[in-house]
């Protein structure tokens, strides 16, 4: 245990004693390098002095070769402006003859203009109003020519518009003719059918009638009263307006009167309900149907 404590005690001291080696060679080490910054310093310092006083000496020629210079310059100045004044002087003499001359020159160059303008204007105003008083009678020919053209074309248009309304009188006059022909023929045929019927309805009734008799007379059997009707037409164009709200796709009078079909059962219901002649319907009918 002693021995172990001697030999960190060893050590400790070897440690010790290397720190103070490594200091004191520090502290050698900058010694010198002080030493060899100081020796640096004067050398440089000397140099220095050395170079300053060259610089000085070199000021010196350079401010007395300045010197020197600026004399001569000051001379050779003064040379230059008496003989730059000179001909200053004789430049000026010599531009103002020649203002003097230029302008005079101008004046009469501006009289001329002048001149030339106005005769210029005048020529231009004389040639505005030829070209005004051309351009009016221009505008009046083509407003004449228009004028004419719109009137022909009125006439042309009033022409084409005449024998169109006397092409479409023809054509409804036709129309209506083989409308009511065909509608002659039509109600010539319901007549017949009509009589028909009633023929076939009387004898038909008669024989009911003879039945009843033949039957033997039971209990009478108590009244019932009957559904309530709707409203039925009393004229032919209330029939007609009817007639039309039950048809389906909900057709213009134009398309009932050239149906055939439409027609004919128009005047067939119409007769049996309102118990009027069918021409009187068909005549309902047309009249509905030009009426615009």
């Amino acid at each position: 245990m002693t021995s172990l404590f001697q030999s960190f005690a060893e050590a400790k001291k070897l440690r010790q004693t290397s720190r103070l080696a490594l200091i004191e060679s520090v502290i050698q080490t900058r010694q010198q390098t002080r030493a060899e910054l100081r020796s640096q310093a004067e050398s440089l310092r000397q140099m220095l002095s050395a170079t300053q006083q060259q610089r000085l000496l070199s000021n010196r020629q350079r401010l007395l070769s300045a010197d020197l210079q600026r004399r001569n310059r000051r001379a050779e100045t003064s040379a230059r402006s008496q003989a730059v004044s000179t001909q200053l002087t004789q430049q000026k003499h010599s531009r103002q003859a020649t203002a003097q001359a230029d302008c005079q020159l101008r004046q009469q160059q501006f009289s001329q203009r002048v001149k030339e303008v106005q005769q210029f204007l005048t020529h231009l105003r004389q040639q505005r109003l030829a070209d005004s008083f051309a351009d009016q009678q221009a505008r009046q020919q083509e407003r004449q020519t228009r004028l004419h053209n719109l009137r022909s074309q009125l006439c042309q248009v009033r022409q084409h518009r005449l024998h169109s309304a006397e092409l479409a009188k023809d054509l409804r006059q036709r129309q209506r003719s083989a409308l009511t022909s065909s509608t002659k023929e039509m109600l010539a045929k319901l007549k017949s059918d009509h009589l028909a019927q009633g023929h076939l309805l009387r004898y038909q009734l008669s024989a009911f009638r003879q039945q009843l008799a033949q039957q033997v007379v039971g209990v009478v059997p108590p009244k019932q009263s009957a559904p309530p009707k709707a409203l039925a037409p009393t004229t032919p164009e209330q029939f007609i307006r009817q007639y039309l709200s039950r048809l389906p796709n909900q057709p213009t009078l134009a398309q009932v009167v050239s149906d055939r079909n439409i027609v004919r059962d128009i005047l067939a219901q119409g007769a049996n309900q309102l118990k009027v002649d069918p021409s009187d319907i068909l005549s309902t009918l047309l009249r509905m149907a030009n009426t615009p």
